[in-house]
């Protein structure tokens, strides 16, 4: 993914890669998104090179001019995510495209700490298009809601299966160091449309 190698991404590198799909999917990592893009991609645009380096998991929304836009954010449980993450060997990757920097370390508590920043940043999304947030624990419950929002049809969406890192263990500080921000992600509604911002 040659692209990796160039992140931080610039301004304008993140431009074009929105530009470059019609439907941005931003997920945390770890919360069925490659099985999301997957399905969609039959119907409208969410696949890029861009959008693997680096925007599938990007740190805030980013205002983008193009017609008819839209995005899904799709979270989940963070220490979920923690667990997939670590069980992929994908520590120290996620947290360079969480944060669009490089040489940030492998470290539980900053991958942690840039899941619940994007979280922040997705959830209050101030853009010039709508955004739909959605939790993966909901993602099967929530089709229907899905296909209206994109305008295509859900049928025959692939079955969900079992997570594979519950045997993965999370430290009991790091719930308690987080115990607020884990909190306010699972107050969060299930599903929420953000509207463009005027």
């Amino acid at each position: 993914m040659i692209l990796l190698n160039r992140i931080p991404f610039s301004d304008k590198l993140i431009q074009t890669g929105l530009h470059d799909v019609d439907v941005w999917l931003c997920s945390t990592g770890g919360a069925g998104s490659n099985l999301l893009k997957h399905f969609l991609e039959q119907h409208v645009k969410v696949k890029s090179p861009y959008s693997a380096a680096l925007l599938t998991h990007h740190k805030e929304p980013v205002d983008c001019d193009k017609l008819n836009y839209k995005a899904i954010y799709l979270h989940a449980d963070p220490f979920s995510i923690l667990k997939s993450v670590k069980r992929r060997g994908l520590v120290k990757t996620n947290i360079k495209k969480l944060n669009n920097q490089i040489n940030l370390g492998d470290s539980d508590i900053l991958l942690l700490e840039s899941l619940f920043n994007q979280f922040e940043k997705w959830s209050t999304a101030k853009v010039s298009y709508p955004v739909l947030c959605i939790k993966y624990e909901a993602l099967y419950d929530s089709l229907d809601q899905i296909g209206e929002f994109l305008s295509i049809p859900m049928d025959n969406f692939p079955p969900k299966k079992e997570r594979l890192s519950s045997d993965i263990e999370v430290e009991d500080r790091l719930y308690n160091q987080f115990r607020s921000s884990y909190e306010k992600w699972k107050s969060y509604p299930d599903l929420v449309v953000i509207e463009p911002h005027k």
